[in-house]
């Protein structure tokens, strides 16, 4: 009888000259774990959709919108009523000595942003909504957040000690542009109403890369904001 284990046995076919035992030739039935996988569940009630279905092949016209700025008295409230149907957004009561349509002087955030969500609704007669001016819509958003309301107390507010300090109220501003402001304004644009945006420009210096200063006009609106505004527009 042979003294060779039933193991040994197995072994021997792979006993070659230039081969290897690995783990799996002495244990067949234990493989190498995949080092990941790939596993999509539906959200629950709904049915798993091929994105593909959801791609757009073809172009399609949709609303301009953009922003203007330039000096105090330039004319651009007027250049905003010269539009198609424009109902103008008046942040800083401005717009009195202009023929339009225009809201009465909106001089909080709460005051503003009803108007945006019933024109952002629809059923209105306005092809292009003019904000008059963004750098004043910013404002009444920033003394919103900062809990800036009149009071003795809240005229001590600031948006850097606002939100447990530390400069979280500026986040708190940012969330309100990126998760309620921009959203409204592309509904709007999505359903065929232009949006044009009003500001005040200040004058900023630069020094180039080679040392030159140069000055340039750009919109009296945080460095932060106003380069979001700008990327958003389709024209400036």
């Amino acid at each position: 009888m042979s003294s060779r284990s039933p193991k040994a046995g197995r072994l021997s076919g792979l006993l070659k000259p230039g081969r290897h035992v690995t783990e799996e030739d002495r244990c067949p039935t234990r493989r190498r774990p995949a080092l990941f996988e790939i596993v999509s569940y539906p959200f629950p009630g709904e049915t798993s959709m091929p994105l593909p279905d959801t791609v757009i092949r073809q172009t399609h016209l949709r609303a301009p919108k953009g922003i203007v700025y330039g000096p105090p008295g330039v004319g651009k409230t007027s250049f905003g009523a010269s539009a198609d149907r424009p109902l103008i957004i008046d942040c800083e009561n401005g717009a009195a000595h202009v023929q339009c349509h225009r809201t009465p002087y909106l001089a909080s955030w709460p005051e503003i942003q009803p108007w945006l969500d019933g024109l952002a609704a629809g059923g209105h007669e306005y092809q292009t909504v003019v904000i008059d001016s963004i750098d004043w819509m910013f404002r009444r958003i920033e003394e919103h957040v900062a809990g800036v309301d009149g009071t003795p107390t809240g005229m001590k507010q600031t948006l850097n000690r606002s939100h447990g300090g530390y400069g979280n109220g500026r986040q708190v501003l940012k969330n309100y542009v990126y998760q309620y402001l921009l959203p409204i304004l592309d509904r709007l644009v999505n359903s065929g109403v232009a949006v044009l945006l009003l500001a005040h420009a200040a004058r900023r210096s630069l020094t180039t890369i080679d040392g030159i200063e140069l000055e340039k006009y750009a919109p009296e609106i945080h460095p932060d904001l106003a380069n979001t505004m700008i990327e958003w527009s389709d024209f400036r």
